[in-house]
């Protein structure tokens, strides 16, 4: 018996480098759950594009973690996940054995969601590795149903999953700080939920003091460790949505390196097509090889992860270049990466190696095809001046006595780089904060004058006006000029980043405004008893899917068990909310027997809303 849909994953599948047929699906559990183009798509994108992983004993086995993003090529049959994009998360082992042919195999377990939890679905897809390896496909199905008793992931929630017997904290992220296609699975549930303000706009998740965004709990420090000096130059890039190519000696690096990079500028979400593994046989590949850039009238992949050299000769127009990693990497990307060295060691210099900087920077991104080389080649001219002062303060992981502790310096290190961005990102958005600023009932003298609208966003209005706006501190000491400011803001503004960020605040702004007023309406009907037979019927039947949502939010506050501590509060609230409820039924009750027939006969035809009314026309008030 097949397992019910589960809330994380689309699937789970092993893929087999065959020597016949190249990549191919083996075994894919549930089974029909990926179409055949999807299938192929993932077979291309299960192993290394480059000779990064030779192995060096005639026995060796070696094991390798990375995740890639791939857009979903068909719809997926009724009931699953249904979002534009698939995360696959790789546990890739290559075995050299001389009775084989060609001596050796290369095989792959890859799990599959429409949600970017990396965090928790790479131990899960290594624990999924490592048991299909020891019992055969069979272990997939089993993964896949524990998986399915995981909790639903709410937003900004902290859960605790199981993987393989052991306990994990998870943080999920905020859903409405993901990407557009992460959230099609979710829009009924951000509807029902109270929204709220934070200090860069709004929110689902109430009680919420930090927005948990896309890849939020990656390590930054170790994925870009060879790159700390250049920090605020890349996070210029990743907030404009500036094209950027970065390569690196493995998989697990790039794609390490591109989620750290997206993970930058939260709270802002990175609204462009990302790639954190890119190969060849991407579908985008011929349009970007014959010179095309990313642009918002192509929606080529802007940020793309790559370990083949092949590329740098084949974008040769990209603008922007970072090579991250070490040649001698392992490639076990954000599970296993090796001990990062001291941010001090960056920047010492000699004679030789300033010839050879120099050497190197006049061939530009060109050098990585002859040798790996960590830097940044960028046309972008920077404007925003590095922190020495923080650099100064990251510990150095060479200095730990143990690996564990060189772990958690990296860590700490991760942490203190993240607040800092965090900080910038939301001082960067704080000048927009009027643009979704919801009029409230409270704020206007009768409910009869209706909410004000939002202002307009016109970008020359407001970077007229940007002289006469106090920026926040950890901005204004980066950027430095007014000149600068202006410069900066007007690149922003421009961007597919901003202009889809601002799109949803506004909506969700707008969301929570209607929301307010209609319940301000809702309630000021049920204390002054007006008759729902003397309401028009356009406006009976907004006002019935009202009360019912406020019904459906109040019995799911009971049901959750959402009440404050102590038992004097915990009983107040209960009575409370069991007195809300009564007064919600009877208002619903009363709009029902106001309606006409035919009205009554629509709603009806939902099996869930008719069973609902019969409970309610049951019950006794």
């Amino acid at each position: 018996m097949l397992a019910s849909p589960s809330k994380w994953l689309t699937s789970i599948c092993s893929v087999i480098f065959d020597i016949d047929v190249g990549q191919r699906l083996e075994d894919v559990y549930p089974p029909e759950s990926l179409s055949p183009d999807d299938g192929t798509n993932i077979a291309m994108h299960s192993f290394p594009d480059s000779l990064s992983f030779e192995l060096q004993s005639k026995t060796a086995v070696r094991d390798s973690t990375f995740f890639f993003r791939i857009p979903q090529q068909s719809h997926l049959p009724a009931g699953t996940s249904c979002t534009s994009f698939l995360y696959g998360c790789v546990f890739c082992r290559q075995r050299q054995d001389e009775r084989l042919r060609r001596g050796g195999e290369q095989k792959s377990v890859v799990v599959l969601s429409g949600h970017p939890y990396t965090s928790v679905l790479e131990p899960l897809t290594k624990y999924a590795g490592m048991m299909f390896f020891n019992n055969g496909p069979a272990a997939l199905q089993t993964v896949f149903e524990e998986v399915s008793l995981w909790p639903h992931p709410e937003s900004g929630s902290r859960l605790i999953v199981h993987i393989g017997g052991l306990a994990r904290p998870f943080q999920v992220p905020h859903h409405e700080a993901l990407p557009l296609g992460a959230l099609e699975e979710r829009e009924e549930e951000l509807q029902l939920q109270p929204w709220q303000e934070t200090p860069y706009g709004w929110l689902v998740s109430e009680g919420a003091e930090r927005v948990q965004g896309l890849f939020n709990e990656t390590d930054i420090y170790t994925s870009l460790r060879t790159a700390l000096d250049r920090l605020w130059n890349l996070w210029e890039l990743v907030v404009l949505a500036e094209p950027l190519l970065i390569i690196a000696p493995s998989p697990g690096e790039c794609s390490a390196a591109v989620a750290a990079l997206t993970a930058l500028i939260t709270p802002l979400p990175y609204s462009c097509d990302f790639r954190p593994y890119f190969t060849i046989h991407d579908s985008e590949f011929q349009a970007m090889a014959d010179s095309q850039i990313p642009e918002e009238e192509n929606s080529l992949p802007t940020l793309i992860g790559i370990t083949n050299v092949f590329f740098i000769k084949a974008l040769s127009s990209w603008p922007n270049v970072l090579s991250v990693g070490q040649q001698a990497s392992t490639g076990s990307g954000l599970l296993d990466a090796g001990r990062p060295p001291s941010a001090s060691r960056l920047h010492r210099l000699n004679p030789n190696n300033a010839l050879k900087a120099v050497r190197r920077r006049a061939a530009g991104a060109q050098i990585l095809i002859s040798e790996h080389v960590p830097g940044l080649w960028a046309t972008y001219r920077p404007i925003l001046s590095p922190d020495t002062a923080l650099l100064k303060t990251l510990m150095d992981p060479d200095s730990a006595e143990s690996p564990a502790q060189a772990k958690r310096f990296a860590d700490a290190n991760s942490e203190t780089l993240r607040e800092h961005f965090y900080d910038m990102t939301a001082a960067l958005l704080a000048p927009f904060k009027r643009f979704h600023q919801p009029s409230l009932p409270g704020e206007a003298a009768s409910l009869s004058a209706g909410p004000a609208p939002l202002p307009p966003f016109i970008p020359s209005v407001f970077l007229d006006d940007l002289p006469r706006i106090d920026l926040p501190r950890a901005l204004h000491k980066r950027l430095g000029s007014q000149e600068r400011v202006a410069h900066f803001y007007q690149r922003f503004v421009a961007s597919r980043n901003f202009k889809t960020w601002i799109a949803r605040q506004q909506a969700a702004a707008l969301a929570c405004q209607e929301r307010a007023w209609q319940r301000a309406h809702l309630d000021q009907g049920i204390q002054a008893g007006t008759a729902a037979v003397d309401m028009p019927e356009v406006q009976l039947v907004g006002l019935y899917l009202e009360v019912e949502q406020q019904l459906a939010v109040a019995e799911q506050a009971a049901d959750t068990g959402n009440l404050p501590l102590g038992p004097t509060g915990l009983m107040r609230r209960a009575s409370s909310n069991f007195q809300m409820m009564l007064r919600l039924q009877r208002r619903l009750r009363e709009v029902w027997q106001a309606m006409p027939d035919d009205l009554r006969e629509a709603l009806l035809s939902q099996p869930e809303r008719a069973s609902r009314l019969q409970a309610l026309f049951s019950a006794d008030f």
